[in-house]
């Protein structure tokens, strides 16, 4: 059994818990360039060489928000996986899908942190692995239908189309589900 922690390490976690709010709370405001450790300092009663203490700098604090941004979107995607656990891998993966673009769709500024620079660290490509896993099989086509699914999840989170994406999400989750449950 491990003792309890003390009450040092419970006001560090607490404030390591703080920090990373407050600065999800600035990326939701303003995007991933509102983060700055003075803005989260001004907000937490620190001063920014403080956060030093939490967080060896900036790329740190934002690697640590993605890792937990990543642990939030696999939860939410992982729950739809197990609720469906006696369903058929297709049903399964189309359920996932959908809960990546639902998830993607209301935290647009989260997914732009997470998948819209280079944090390779940070899991995007474990992430990927979440729906990779569902299936075995030939890689191209595994690789091919995640980058389908992301690639318009993608287009429509960074805004690079104006019109209702539900129907031709819905279409090429058919397709997908089809040529994968066709293959040998």
């Amino acid at each position: 059994m491990s003792a309890a922690p003390t009450r040092r390490e419970r006001v560090r976690t607490a404030t390591v818990a703080e920090i990373k709010a407050v600065a999800r709370r600035l990326l939701v405001s303003g995007g991933p360039a509102a983060i700055s450790l003075r803005a989260i300092g001004r907000e937490v009663g620190l001063t920014a060489p403080a956060l030093y203490r939490y967080f060896p700098g900036l790329d740190a604090l934002v690697d640590a928000l993605s890792a937990d941004l990543f642990a939030e979107l696999a939860a939410a995607v992982r729950a739809v996986r197990d609720a469906r656990a006696g369903e058929p891998p297709t049903v399964r993966l189309t359920g996932m899908a959908h809960e990546f673009r639902r998830w993607s769709l209301a935290h647009p500024r989260e997914f732009a942190l997470m998948f819209g620079g280079v944090r390779e660290e940070c899991g995007s490509s474990g992430f990927a692995t979440l729906f990779l896993a569902e299936l075995s099989g030939p890689a191209d086509l595994l690789v091919l239908a995640w980058s389908r699914v992301f690639g318009l999840v993608a287009l429509e989170v960074f805004g690079h189309v104006r019109c209702d994406m539900e129907p031709l999400f819905a279409r090429e989750l058919a397709l997908l589900a089809e040529a994968l449950g066709s293959r040998p």
